[in-house]
């Protein structure tokens, strides 16, 4: 991408705390799953519960996605940015 030494360490930085985040997250997600499948296993189906319980796994996701971006941004020049939301995209797809 063409960093600078100051943009690469912001960077470095904003992954490492995004990796560390994300790893905390999947974990909670396992579990938040699992709570899940069993609102659906119970006798009587909760789906208010069920929402509630999948929206605050998804919002966590996107907390963590825009603390990353929110940090970069700044810092990035717009071609720069290009560039990071296609890594973005492949990681995804991954």
């Amino acid at each position: 991408m063409g960093l600078t030494k100051q943009q690469h360490r912001v960077v470095e930085e904003a992954m490492k705390e995004y990796q560390t985040s994300n790893r905390r997250y999947h974990h909670q997600k396992e579990k938040a799953q699992e709570e899940l499948n069993t609102l659906f296993l119970s006798p009587s189906f909760d789906s208010q519960t069920y929402r509630v319980k999948n929206l605050e796994r998804e919002k966590a996701s996107i907390e963590i996605r825009a603390r990353l971006l929110e940090r970069l941004h700044p810092i990035l020049t717009p071609e720069q940015r290009r560039r990071f939301v296609a890594h973005l995209e492949e990681w995804d797809s991954d």
